[in-house]
């Protein structure tokens, strides 16, 4: 459309799952998305737990996610996902499935995953959220295992987040790994998001 650049990017910022269906050649049919779309879906068909893993990954930051965040919570993980995070080597294949299809880059800080690969992947997901989060403290109900990616990042967050860092200064380097994906799952929140606005507003008072 020879859309003026600045243009452009107000639009990437608003409309952003809509430009990426667009931009067909004369050519080819491909777009944005279905660059990625194809991978995912080979993806799928070998190793869900990848898939689940890669739609968790797309609600967090465009930073290193630390591994830990998964295998030290995996039971708030859907399934098969919950089981392989809690299998070292079962989860190392996971990784390498979607390192192997570039979906991922494994750092030593842990996964990275580029913000427009997070942007296609999100577009896939429906708009509507379950119920309100639980604490792993309490009984975890079957319903945890078909909750959104989006409540599962948050759930994740929620239990890795330390409650208390005034005076606590061995607990600021988790947050200072952690704040930038709070603040990337804490944006994606809004009015038609009801059920995860308790734990995002958690979420954003420790963040504070």
């Amino acid at each position: 459309a020879q859309l003026p650049g600045q243009e452009y990017l107000e639009l990437l910022h608003s409309r952003a799952s809509d430009l990426y269906t667009r931009g067909r050649t004369a050519t080819r049919e491909e777009t944005i998305a279905t660059l990625w779309d194809v991978s995912v879906e080979r993806v799928n068909s070998e190793n869900l737990a990848a898939v689940q893993l890669l739609s968790v990954c797309s609600y967090l930051a465009p930073e290193p996610i630390p591994l830990d965040l998964f295998t030290t919570y995996s039971g708030l993980l859907p399934e098969p996902l919950s089981a392989a995070a809690a299998d070292q080597l079962t989860f190392t294949d996971t990784i390498a499935v979607l390192v192997d299809y570039s979906l991922v880059k494994r750092t030593p800080s842990g996964l990275q995953i580029h913000r427009l690969v997070q942007a296609t992947i999100r577009a896939r997901h429906p708009r509507s959220h379950p119920g309100p989060l639980r604490h792993t403290s309490e009984a975890i109900p079957p319903l945890i295992r078909s909750r959104s990616p989006l409540a599962t990042a948050l759930a994740l967050l929620k239990e890795a987040a330390p409650p208390t860092i005034v005076g606590v200064p061995s607990e600021w380097p988790q947050w200072e790994t952690l704040l930038p994906h709070v603040l990337a799952v804490s944006s994606h929140y809004n009015d038609t998001l009801p059920a995860i606005g308790r734990e995002t507003a958690y979420l954003l008072a420790l963040a504070a």
